[in-house]
């Protein structure tokens, strides 16, 4: 289907007449193409469409526009609504309507993203406006958000263009500093969301990830900067900042995600030339320490569940609660819930929601583990790695507390379980969060207590680091008694 017949002239809309012809624009073919939405309620047939239409035009002719503003519409029915019409001054952007064509999608996008009609439609009005000399052949698309009176009419030339917080048009919440500024390590990760080529595609999928990251109780989008497959670069939580992309990382890496699922295919051309252009300026920059090492994201570190996955209370008394006192930890305790196991991320997850709840009630800060090790194979994240615990009052301020879903007195724990537990150990020794040395011990052998169950206290004496508490942890233990 060609754009005239994907297009719903005045008449067919029911236009009010305008109260005075709109001028031509000051360039034809137009430089600029302007895309933001109405706000309100999107439509889906031709008849809603077309009401909300006539309501937007009556709305803006009330506030004294001379006709509805927007040059185009376009409905979730997949059909281009005409306002004013190629060639005509807008009145959408102050500063370029005399040199822009602007197009509204009929709706609200902070949260969905339009139908794929609607996209479409869009595709197919811009390709049009072009073919028609409407449109110059290498015209700017800008986001509504982008243009503002303190703002430069033009964006940047610069071959690295970065597409700021404000230009997605997205929220800002406070977020911890990294521990190590400039941080020595880049994570790269993918979105496993489509790919994108425009900047109204790619800032609408960093817009949704942002909404997606929020709901799982995450205070912001958790990478640093995405980027996208037009070439761009998508300021998240920025150069210093802590990220949420990686949980053994988080605190000394910048989180760079490239938009796109990239399993089969690679990503674009445009986007491997922005990714090392990027790292190269951060790096000449100061923004990353000199020689920093880029990791891919492993698949040990997609075995985490953070806490927003898992809806941890965020009334909580989490971020007062102190660090370590020694970090890296020099000792890992390792204890059992007691209670029945879990076996999937959806029962592992009630299961550590309750035991937070629980340890709240007794007056705790938080959720008293620095992790929590499912039946289901997966790690929960607890307090995190330099947080001191509430599990064994000994040892809290030096150790890692791993807790063990499930009683093991009479029963080992799965495979799974066993092998999850030591991919954690694995992964806080080689990232510097245990020392190289730790001492790894039962609950029992510091706590008056039969945790981590006789079945688990033999698995974990076979695993590198198995130790007796001796020396200082033997101090310890008799200065505050086996509690």
């Amino acid at each position: 289907m060609n754009l005239e017949d994907r297009t719903y002239n005045r008449t067919v809309w029911k236009a009010d007449v305008p109260a005075e012809e709109a001028a031509p624009l000051a360039q034809c073919p137009a430089p600029y193409a302007i895309v933001q939405h109405t706000g309100g309620r999107p439509c889906a047939t031709r008849e809603e469409c077309s009401e909300v239409v006539r309501v937007i035009q009556s709305g803006q002719m009330s506030n004294k526009w001379s006709d509805i503003a927007y040059n185009f519409l376009v409905g979730g029915d997949g059909f281009v609504y005409e306002g004013r019409g190629w060639n005509r001054t807008g009145g959408h952007s102050k500063k370029l309507n005399r040199w822009s064509i602007g197009v509204a999608f009929i709706g609200t996008f902070t949260t969905y993203l339009p139908t794929k009609r609607q996209l479409d439609a869009f595709d197919l009005l811009l390709k049009g406006g072009v073919l028609m000399n409407q449109l110059a052949p290498n015209y700017t698309l800008l986001l509504h958000s982008q243009i503002s009176v303190n703002d430069p009419i033009l964006p940047s030339n610069s071959t690295l263009k970065l597409i700021r917080r404000k230009q997605w048009d997205t929220k800002y919440d406070n977020i911890d500093r990294l521990s190590e500024v400039p941080p020595p390590f880049v994570v790269v990760i993918h979105t496993v969301t489509g790919n994108c080529t425009t900047v109204f595609e790619c800032s609408s999928i960093v817009r949704n990830l942002q909404v997606g990251h929020i709901g799982r109780g995450y205070d912001d989008i958790g990478y640093n900067f995405l980027v996208g497959g037009d070439g761009n670069v998508y300021v998240g939580r920025g150069w210093t900042k802590r990220g949420a992309h990686s949980i053994p990382m988080n605190g000394n890496s910048i989180g760079l995600a490239f938009i796109g699922n990239f399993n089969k295919a690679p990503p674009t051309r445009p986007q491997l030339k922005a990714a090392k252009r990027f790292l190269e300026e951060g790096e000449a920059f100061g923004k990353l320490k000199r020689n920093y090492t880029v990791l891919l994201q492993k698949n040990g570190t997609e075995r985490f569940v953070t806490r927003g996955e898992w809806f941890a209370l965020i009334k909580t008394d989490y971020y007062k609660i102190p660090p370590l006192t020694e970090f890296p930890a020099p000792f890992v305790v390792i204890i059992h819930t007691t209670g029945s196991n879990c076996f999937t991320q959806q029962t592992c997850s009630v299961a550590v929601k309750n035991i937070q709840a629980d340890h709240l009630s007794r007056g705790w800060g938080d959720i008293g583990y620095n992790f929590l090790v499912g039946g289901d194979g997966y790690i929960y994240e607890g307090l995190g790695w330099n947080k001191k615990g509430a599990h064994t009052i000994a040892l809290n301020a030096r150790s890692i507390g791993v807790a063990f879903i499930g009683n093991f007195m009479l029963e080992p724990p799965p495979k799974v379980q066993t092998h999850a537990a030591q991919l954690l150990l694995k992964i806080g020794e080689e990232n510097g969060k245990l020392r190289s040395n730790y001492t790894l011990l039962a609950h029992r052998q510091v706590a008056n207590t039969l945790s981590p169950g006789t079945m688990l206290t033999e698995e974990i004496k076979k695993w590198p680091h198995w130790g007796v508490c001796d020396g200082e942890c033997a101090q310890l233990v008799d200065k505050y008694g086996q509690k």
